[in-house]
């Protein structure tokens, strides 16, 4: 079914500024699910500003913290989603976002569950171009060291054309993770992931413009980028939210009657 949401169950063993930092330019049939979601904030042109993957022919998956300024959570109207394109500023398809719908319990000072569905409509899906987004259930589980692949959009410095972009990282430690962010009081709970190249860095996401783009193992989204302390940094590496304690949730959401 086209509006079907494709759900990983099993347990997988494995295998403006800058987005992504590292690795190298991709083709939209890479990752056929990624969406470039694109603002005017209320006026003016519409700029690229954050990540997603599709989920069905009415639904988009990125991060909550996109969708917030200081008046509280945007109107929908201030954003687009282009598709079907490997570039954020041309190619593709455009379509008006109708509804924003972050999780109820997402924390904007601490970045909890950083998860929103954006309800859309009139998506056409083309094998190779515009498909849906395979995501992780309940029991996906990373593996330290785990080798994923983080999917944006080029960096300001490496690739001005706003070209889809991914790099290879790794799974880091929970506990390393948690010790690291402990030098300025920023908790990583138990629905965050890490990853990067632990003390080597280059390679990895940004947050400016980076946030809602896709954490891919085996062509399976397991994650959505919500902050890094720095780009790509030595020392502090990429949080992203986890999908699998959320699987439910963006499927009662993403399968809704639109309103």
């Amino acid at each position: 079914m086209k509006n079907s949401l494709l759900i990983l169950f099993t347990v997988l063993a494995v295998s403006k500024g800058q987005f992504i930092s590292g690795g190298a330019s991709t083709a939209i049939s890479t990752y056929p699910f990624a969406a470039a979601l694109v603002t005017n904030l209320g006026s003016g042109a519409f700029q690229y500003a954050c990540g997603g993957s599709v989920l069905t022919t009415t639904a988009v998956l990125s991060a909550a913290s996109c969708f917030y300024n200081d008046d509280g959570l945007n109107d929908a109207s201030w954003w687009q989603v282009r598709l079907g394109s490997s570039n954020v500023n041309s190619g593709g398809s455009l379509h008006q976002i109708l509804q924003i719908i972050p999780h109820e319990d997402f924390n904007r000072l601490t970045l909890d569950n950083n998860l929103a569905v954006l309800r859309t409509s009139g998506i056409v899906l083309q094998p190779g171009v515009v498909e849906l987004a395979r995501i992780a259930g309940g029991a996906f589980q990373f593996q330290k060291n785990q080798r994923v692949w983080v999917v944006g959009w080029g960096s300001s410095r490496e690739n001005l054309a706003g070209e889809l972009h991914h790099v290879q990282t790794f799974a880091i430690d929970q506990d390393v993770c948690t010790v690291r962010y402990n030098d300025f009081g920023f908790g990583i709970t138990d629905n965050m992931v890490c990853v990067g190249w632990l003390d080597v860095g280059v390679h990895g996401q940004c947050p400016e413009g980076g946030a809602g783009s896709s954490l891919v193992v085996d062509n399976i989204v397991v994650g959505v980028y919500s902050w890094t302390q720095g780009c790509a940094t030595l020392r502090y590496p990429n949080i992203n939210t986890r999908l699998s304690p959320y699987w439910r949730w963006i499927v009662s959401v993403a399968t809704a009657p639109l309103a």
